[in-house]
């Protein structure tokens, strides 16, 4: 190669280069090849040029070395469309300081290790008493601790929409149990509820509610349990069952 002025270093042909200033006082560096322009540096944006095709390959793939394929890791613009791309068989892989946050497989499947999920149960516990809380003990799953064994609340870390359900079961004597989800508290959507009717002694009912609901960041929920008629309802094996999980 050769540099044939202060403005431009060329090939011996001409048509790989890298130029600066081909309009007066542009302040942009463009870079051809084959006679054709591929890249620019204007301000702070590095612009690729050289069509619908154009790409950032990260190593190289094929029979030869200069080949680029679908096989190669790279970013693809592809006419109005953006694509990231990895090579067969490969997968993707997002951390933020060092800790996986989100992975795509080669089968495009995608997980989410930090998602925000619970799952809580009453399992050893004979009943819980009419007028209260739920304050489920036994954590099978709490991806960010978010849900409180002593308070009974699942705490939203972040603002989104939210899967959440929970199973309940009546008692041993006819009555109507209700299992209300609270947010911040207070009655949710006109007080919305899992109604389990027990019509006759020691004929329980039982059923599961599943609710999305939009929660702000640091909002909580939580099961409020009362009856018509004041009996308590059945908690064991695995019957009180709260849990849900962030959709986005």
């Amino acid at each position: 190669g050769q540099i044939n002025s202060a403005i431009q270093l060329s090939d011996a042909d001409g048509d790989t280069k890298v130029m600066v200033e081909e309009s007066s006082d542009e302040d942009k560096i463009k870079f051809d090849t084959a006679g054709t322009e591929r890249a620019q540096i204007s301000g702070n944006n590095l612009f690729l040029t050289g069509g619908t095709d154009a790409r950032i390959q990260l190593g190289t793939g094929g029979a030869g070395a200069a080949q680029v394929s679908n096989n190669t890791v790279h970013i693809r613009g592809d006419g109005t469309g953006m694509k990231l791309m990895a090579a067969s068989g490969g997968s993707y892989l997002f951390e933020i300081n060092g800790t996986a946050v989100l992975q795509i497989d080669s089968s495009g499947r995608v997980t989410k290790p930090l998602q925000p999920a619970f799952h809580v149960d009453y399992d050893g516990n004979a009943t819980v008493a009419d007028a209260n809380v739920l304050t489920y003990p036994n954590v099978y799953l709490n991806v960010g601790n978010h849900y409180s064994t002593s308070t009974g609340k699942f705490t939203a870390p972040v603002a989104g929409n939210y899967l959440i359900y929970w199973d309940s079961i009546g008692g041993a004597v006819a009555d109507t149990f209700r299992f209300k989800i609270q947010k911040n508290e207070s009655e949710y959507n006109d007080g919305t509820q899992l109604r389990i009717q027990t019509a006759a002694n020691n004929v329980y009912g039982n059923g599961t509610k599943v609710e999305i609901i939009p929660l702000a960041a640091n909002d909580n929920l939580r099961i409020f349990f009362d009856s018509d008629n004041g009996q308590s309802a059945y908690a064991d094996q695995n019957y009180l069952t709260f849990g849900g999980y962030l959709l986005g």
